[in-house]
Formats: C-alpha cells, structure tokens, sequence
C-alpha cells in the first residue's frame, strides 16, 4: 500500500466511475476489486475473469481504455457454504453458477432474506424501507425491459407467430397511492431525502403524473428535466432515464443521474446482466 493513501482523505465518499471511496487508503471500491486512480489504469487484484483475456494484463483497467470502457459491479447473487451472501462477477445465469468452481447456492440477479433485499445491481438495502420498496420495483421493471428486449430480439413475425412480445408493467402503487383530487402522490412523497438512490449511482424522483400506477422502463433516451401536470414538484436538471406509464412524456419514476458517464456506466452495467438484451 502506497503511503501517500494513508494521508488522502477524499471529500466525497463517490468519485471514479461513481464508485465509492475507502476513506483510510483513498481507493475505490468496485465490489469485486479496489482501484488505484492515482496510477491511472491499474487494479490491486487480478482480474477474476483474466483467463478469458490472456492478451491483456489481469492488473489492466478496461484494456487500458478507460475513456471509452467502464468497469461493472459484479452480477449475481449466491450463497456461500458458510451462509455469507455474495454478489459476484463470474455468473450471470443460475447456468454458469452450476459451471464454475464457486462452492455454495445459486441465489439469483435480486433475492430477499429476513429484513434485508440484495439488488440487481449489487446493492443491499432494508426491504421495508421507502427505497428498499422502490429499489425492488425499478429491478423488477428493469428485468421485465430486458426480458421484452430478448423477446423482440428472437422475434419474426409469421402467420404461424403474429403476436409481438409485450413487455410487462410493474405496479407502483405499492410505494404510495395517486390522490386524483390533489394531483400527486400521497404523502406527496418525490424526494431523495425519502427515495434514497437506486443502482448507488442515480437519485430517485417518485414524479407521478396520472393515476394508473403500472409503469415500465421503455428506452434509453435522457431527458434534463421531468415535466409533467404535477404543479406540486419540480425535478432539478440532470440526466434523466424514466419510468413511463405508456409513453416517454407519462412519467412515473426518474432517475437523475447527475453526469452523462453515470448514464453509460449504469447502461453498461445494464448490459453486463443482460447481454442477450443488447
């Protein structure tokens, strides 16, 4: 360990690529590996898929091209044979779990226990608190957009096979119920403060704009503000991906990324779960 970590003492507990930051050494923590940013390109580990690239150094950030590349959390859930909950980066499927050398029980991409909820995209978080609630509904909406995006992949229209795939809605109205009568939400439940974060990256905005509670996640594209018939919140300006009920301009849910590269880094992690959606 260099000793010029042991005297850095970052401001901001997030900083490269949004992760987050060890306060004793000055590293950023990935969930799989720390990384060293004041050697630029370099991991303190060796890259636990190494084998799958030979050409490259297993000690190498995203082939040495971080402008381009990001590297993503790990991927699923299992168990250990000691009971401890893992999130790791080697499986993808309850398939490839069965395949590798790791000793323990397959728990999925979310799984629940007791008190707690383990995300999709590796966070863990009390499943009855507002953003433990919400957390759940946006993976739930997040995989059923990877599922309908798989579907419509391997899609092709026949006589035989008319019917498109349809993407299933995830009903909100477990967070907080729609009062028609003031045009928001119960509580009037909209702020961070409350929602919490959501992939430990975006600040979470319940903005409803209509009183059917089934939403989804439709597409990639990025608004700078929500705008919608709700005279009661304004969202502040940054980069949003939102949950709609049946178009992009009927949002229910944003999520406010507050850089263009926390947008690519998540769409990346997005991918890294779901590569089959791509």
């Amino acid at each position: 360990m260099h000793q010029y970590h042991l005297k850095y003492k970052p401001k901001s507990p997030q900083s490269f690529t949004g992760k987050e930051r060890d306060s004793e050494t000055g590293l950023s923590y990935f969930g799989a590996r720390y990384y060293d940013s004041d050697l630029m390109t370099a991991w303190l580990s060796v890259d636990p898929m190494a084998d799958k690239y030979p050409s490259l150094s297993p000690y190498a950030y995203c082939a040495w091209n971080p402008i381009r590349l990001v590297d993503p959390d790990g991927r699923d859930w299992y168990e250990t044979e000691a009971g401890k909950i893992q999130y790791t980066t080697k499986i993808i499927s309850k398939s490839d779990f069965e395949k590798s050398n790791i000793k323990g029980r397959y728990l999925g991409k979310t799984y629940t226990s007791k008190n707690k909820y383990y995300s999709l995209f590796g966070q863990v978080v009390d499943k009855n608190s507002t953003n433990g609630k919400i957390t759940a509904k946006l993976d739930e909406a997040m995989i059923a957009f990877a599922e309908y995006r798989e579907a419509m992949i391997n899609y092709t229209y026949s006589y035989r096979n008319p019917d498109e795939p349809i993407q299933e809605t995830t009903d909100f109205s477990t967070i907080c119920k729609f009062i028609d009568r003031f045009g928001t939400t119960s509580d009037n439940i909209h702020y961070p403060s409350k929602m919490g974060t959501y992939a430990g990256i975006a600040d979470i905005y319940f903005y409803v704009t209509g009183n059917n509670m089934d939403g989804k996640f439709i597409d990639w594209s990025i608004s700078n503000r929500i705008t919608g018939n709700n005279g009661y919140f304004a969202t502040p300006p940054g980069k949003y991906l939102t949950i709609t009920k049946h178009s992009v301009g009927d949002v229910m849910v944003g999520l406010n990324f507050k850089k263009q590269e926390n947008v690519t880094n998540f769409m990346n992690q997005f991918y890294t779960l779901f590569p089959k959606a791509k």
